[in-house]
C-alpha cells in the first residue's frame, strides 16, 4: 500500500497551482510567442527538467517526513494510513483452537523496518498498537515494512524445547568443571530455533574478537574507540535485539568479510588458546562451529 494515494497527490498538485504563478516557465523559460517557433523535441527537453525541478523537494522527502507535511496529507490521514499497514501486516491465518491472550507461547511479535531519521516518530505510534514491538534500520527511506509473527504449532512445543536449553545453560555455570554438560545434545539446530539471531550476532562478535578488530581493556569491549560492553553474551544480545547496534553491527559484518578464510581459521584457534579457561559453554560450541566453517579443508 502507499502512503500517498492518487487522490492526495491531484489535490497538492491543486493547491500547488493555486497559490504559485502559472506563467512562471513562460517567464523564466520559454514564452508564449518562443513555443510556436521550436520543436516538440526542444520544448519537451525543457519542460521536464522545469517540472522536475519545482516537485524536486517531494522526492526526496523519507515516509515520516511525508506523514509531518499537512500540505501534502492531514493528521488524521497520516494516522489513519500507518493504522491501516498494521492492520494488514495482521496474521491471515490461524490453524489454533486455543485463546492466544492465554498462551505465553502465542504471543505477537511485531518487527518494524524503518529509516533510522523516523525512527522515534514511528516508534511512537506502533508502540501504542503492539507491546511487543521491534524496530529494525531499513536502507530505504521511501518504505516502511511490517512483519506480525505469532508463536503457534509447532513452535509452542519448540517453546519448551527452548526452556530445557535455557535450563542447560544456566546449569553450566554451576559445573564449570564437569564434562558432563558438553555430552549433551542440543534438542533442536540453532538455526530453526527461537535464539537463531542471537547466536547469529554472537558468532559475529566472536569473530571480531578473534580479528582484533574488537579489543578489550580494562575489562571492556571496544569497537572502533565505542564502548560494547563488559559481558560478552551482553554484547552478543544488543547486536542481535537493539536498533541503535544495527548500523555498528553491518558494519562488522562487512569488515569481517575482507578476511580470507585461513587467517580467520588460524586467529580462531588463538582466540580459544587464549580464553581457554574463560570460554561460556555456549562459546565454545560456537567456536567448534565456526572452526568447522572456515577450516580451509571443508
Amino acid at each position: 500500500m502507499t502512503v500517498l494515494t492518487d487522490t492526495d497527490i491531484d489535490a497538492y498538485y491543486q493547491n500547488f497551482l493555486a497559490s504559485n504563478s502559472t506563467d512562471k516557465f513562460t517567464q523564466e523559460k520559454v514564452s508564449r510567442s518562443q513555443s510556436w517557433k521550436i520543436s516538440a523535441e526542444d520544448f519537451k527537453n525543457q519542460l521536464i527538467p522545469f517540472a522536475q525541478k519545482q516537485f524536486e523537494q517531494l522526492s526526496n522527502l523519507s515516509i515520516g517526513e511525508v506523514l509531518k507535511k499537512s500540505d501534502l496529507i492531514s493528521a488524521n490521514t497520516a494516522t489513519l494510513r500507518l493504522n491501516q499497514l498494521h492492520d494488514s501486516a495482521n496474521l491471515l491465518l490461524r490453524l489454533q483452537d486455543i485463546d492466544t491472550n492465554l498462551n505465553p507461547t502465542s504471543q505477537r511479535e511485531t518487527n518494524l523496518w524503518v529509516a533510522p531519521k523516523d525512527k522515534e516518530q514511528i516508534f511512537g505510534h506502533y508502540s501504542r498498537l503492539s507491546r511487543t514491538l521491534t524496530a529494525l534500520e531499513a536502507e530505504d527511506e521511501l518504505r516502511l515494512c511490517i512483519l506480525t509473527r505469532s508463536l503457534g504449532f509447532p513452535a509452542y512445543f519448540l517453546s519448551k524445547i527452548e526452556f530445557y536449553r535455557d535450563c542447560y545453560e544456566r546449569a553450566q555455570s554451576e559445573q564449570k568443571e564437569s564434562d558432563e554438560l558438553d555430552n549433551i545434545p542440543d534438542l533442536i539446530p540453532d538455526e530453526i530455533g527461537s535464539n537463531r539471531e542471537f547466536i547469529l550476532a554472537y558468532s559475529t562478535l566472536m569473530l571480531a574478537i578473534a580479528l582484533n578488530m574488537i579489543s578489550q581493556s580494562q575489562g571492556e569491549y571496544k569497537f572502533k574507540g565505542q564502548l560494547l560492553g563488559e559481558e560478552r553474551e551482553q554484547i552478543a544480545l544488543a547486536l542481535a535485539t537493539e536498533f541503535t547496534f544495527q548500523e555498528l553491527y553491518e558494519e562488522i559484518r562487512e569488515s569481517i568479510e575482507a578476511f580470507e578464510h585461513d587467517l580467520i581459521y588460524q586467529n580462531l584457534h588463538k582466540l580459544g588458546d587464549t580464553l581457554a579457561n574463560d570460554l561460556t559453554r555456549n562459546e565454545r560450541k560456537i567456536l567448534d562451529n565456526l572452526k568447522k566453517e572456515y577450516n580451509p579443508l571443508n
